[in-house]
């Protein structure tokens, strides 16, 4: 059995396509919060950040299907433990480090670079929604003139001119997870 969340149509179709070449059933998750719910509380849900409950929820119907699958089932306390323990450096991270709060996640398509957007918007109270965000650089120029923005060809360039700013800043860093991990790197040190 396959397992996704909802997806744009044209990816819908795509994986509908192979599963059906792979002779494989497929289940879509549409209902995220029903998904979860069948192994933790609200209260537990709501403390799931807005980002990562759609990848909570697959990832806790895949495991439950992979456990009843064998005639086992899957423990609600299991879940609240994995999503309390579940780290991954570079995904949705705010350091803190010598005065500067850097807002870091992978990022390498439009969609994600969207829930990139929102995350930041969210969590730093800058206000950054736009429709396309490979426009993002001129749009928050134009939306704010007093909004710097710096293109560099390093990572450590890039970090060093962020520096430059002064402490009590905002900087998002968003692109590749080799990216960000350089990134991590080089504002942690």
């Amino acid at each position: 059995m396959a397992l996704t969340v909802s997806q744009y149509l044209e990816a819908e179709q795509e994986i509908r396509r192979r599963a059906e070449e792979k002779n494989v059933p497929i289940l879509f998750i549409q209902d995220v919060k029903s998904a979860l719910l069948e192994f933790v509380d609200s209260s537990t849900f709501e403390s799931i950040p807005l980002e990562n409950r759609e990848n909570a929820a697959l990832a806790a119907q895949i495991t439950h299907k992979f456990l009843q699958d064998r005639g086992y089932s899957l423990n609600g306390l299991d879940v609240k433990a994995g999503l309390k323990n579940c780290r991954w450096p570079g995904r949705f991270d705010i350091i803190n480090s010598n005065g500067f709060t850097w807002y870091l996640d992978g990022a390498h398509n439009e969609t994600s670079i969207e829930v990139v957007a929102k995350w930041y918007e969210r969590m730093s109270d800058v206000n950054t929604t736009k429709e396309r965000l490979n426009e993002y650089a001129q749009l928050w120029q134009d939306d704010s003139p007093s909004c710097s923005i710096h293109k560099a060809k390093t990572v450590a360039e890039g970090i060093d001119k962020a520096r430059e700013f002064g402490t009590e800043t905002n900087i998002l860093v968003t692109g590749s997870l080799y990216l960000v991990e350089a990134a991590r790197k080089t504002v942690s040190m």
